[in-house]
């Protein structure tokens, strides 16, 4: 798979999956404290817009390219994208 860099989300940035939804960041520096996580790793926490529903998801499928073979009518090159802020 390929790496591209691309920018870190940052709090009360919206995102819109690629299936429609658009969330909002709640933090895009979270990390895992259980024992025997990879301290390294990052997470992404994120809220629907009325700020109902809680979701986290590491940074790197956060940011990863849409499937285009599970999904080939997929419109997104990405699986979330940045559509804008919330002020």
């Amino acid at each position: 798979m390929k790496i591209i860099e691309r920018e870190i989300p940052q709090p009360m940035e919206i995102y819109r999956h690629f299936k429609g939804k658009r969330y909002v960041i709640v933090n895009g520096e979270a990390t895992n404290c259980t024992n025997g996580a990879d301290a390294d790793e990052k997470f992404v926490i994120y809220c629907d817009l009325l700020g109902r529903y809680y979701y986290i998801r590491k940074r790197s499928e956060f940011l990863s390219p849409v499937d285009k073979e599970k999904y080939p009518d997929a419109k997104q090159e990405w699986r979330f994208e940045k559509v804008g802020r919330v002020f």
